[in-house]
């Protein structure tokens, strides 16, 4: 026989010997290590983390949390000084996190096979991110004070409300996408920012603080994240607060996760997205940490609306993104 096919079959035989010995691996064999950058707030990190090594116990996961800006800093910063630690990078929305890495080529492509069962909106076109939990921006309200139910994000403009309704500046990365999303919608636009002004409306600093000005009865009415609600609530049952999904459209919010440029160990960070973005791993996220799923086939947290019940209003991450400096400038004057 030839000594070129000789060595082109040991080669393939080779290769396929490779693959039938990964396929064959059970998860308990599977090792790696993987840093993984994240803004997601902790509890819920841990929680993820602690439940996909139960599956995948030889695949450690070094979990270095901050705030979206400090996450972002450091990865900047890593990468000017050769030194990139991040395999995964978990934050906080599509616009200023995600769009920005993608644009700076901090991301490599990775599209995990459990994307065809995400809603596609969530799912970045060019393959870099997939959108992996929910933010879904709610109209909180204290029970004591405001009797009739609000039913979308209007509510705020009503003068009984004066001085005591409220939304999160936009140096909250949710607070941001949501400004950026409403001013394209041509039934909000910047009108309804000067209306809130105009209606003494408090801007504070962060969503859990707005969700706990609203329960104590500081505020009575504002736009927050829906878990921070389910949380306080599951954590203090009696607490004078609930919520609604605006019934003429709600800013859904999906938490980008994606695989660094420069990751380390490409196969253990794409099985940790692949189960985060499984049924198994939304589901988990969902029933244990009351956070909104990215699939149809989950059942969305206690109290919350099926997601098939929603109305998003369609946003554009990159024009926000492309338009940061004049939505921040427009927000401060505004308020200001």
């Amino acid at each position: 026989m030839d000594k070129k096919i000789l060595i082109g079959v040991a080669a393939a035989a080779a290769i396929a010997a490779i693959v039938i010995f990964f396929i064959l691996q059970t998860k308990e064999e599977v090792t790696g290590k993987v840093t993984l950058y994240t803004s997601v707030p902790l509890d819920i990190v841990e929680g993820v983390v602690q439940e996909f090594e139960k599956e995948y116990p030889g695949i450690e996961i070094e979990i270095v949390r901050a705030t979206t800006g400090s996450i972002m800093d450091r990865v900047y910063q890593e990468a000017e000084n050769g030194t990139d630690n991040a395999d995964i990078i978990w934050v906080a929305d599509f616009s200023n996190d995600a769009e920005e890495l993608k644009e700076n080529g901090m991301l490599q492509k990775y599209v995990s096979p459990e994307s065809k069962n995400i809603i596609p909106i969530f799912v970045d076109n060019d393959g870099y991110y997939t959108g992996s939990r929910l933010l879904n921006m709610v109209v909180a309200y204290n029970t004591l004070f405001v009797e009739e139910k609000p039913r979308n994000y209007r509510d705020l403009l009503n003068p009984k409300w004066a001085g005591k309704c409220g939304i999160v500046n936009y140096t909250s990365g949710a607070s941001f996408y949501t400004t950026g999303t409403l001013i394209q919608n041509d039934d909000f636009g910047w009108g309804y920012f000067t209306k809130l002004s105009e209606n003494q409306c408090k801007v504070v600093n962060s969503n859990p603080s707005m969700t706990d000005k609203i329960a104590d009865g500081e505020l009575y009415i504002g736009v927050t994240i829906d878990f921070t609600v389910r949380n306080l609530l599951k954590d203090s049952p009696d607490a004078e607060i609930d919520y609604i999904f605006p019934e003429d459209g709600v800013v859904s919010i999906a938490s980008p996760i994606a695989i660094s440029r420069d990751c380390k160990d490409v196969r253990a960070s794409r099985i940790f997205i692949d189960w985060v973005l499984s049924k198994k791993g939304q589901e988990f996220m969902s029933k244990e940490m009351g956070v909104s799923p990215v699939r149809m086939d989950v059942d969305v947290p206690e109290g919350m609306a099926p997601l098939s019940q929603l109305k998003i209003i369609p946003s554009d991450a990159r024009t926000i993104y492309k338009n940061e400096e004049n939505i921040t400038g427009k927000f401060k004057d505004i308020f200001s």
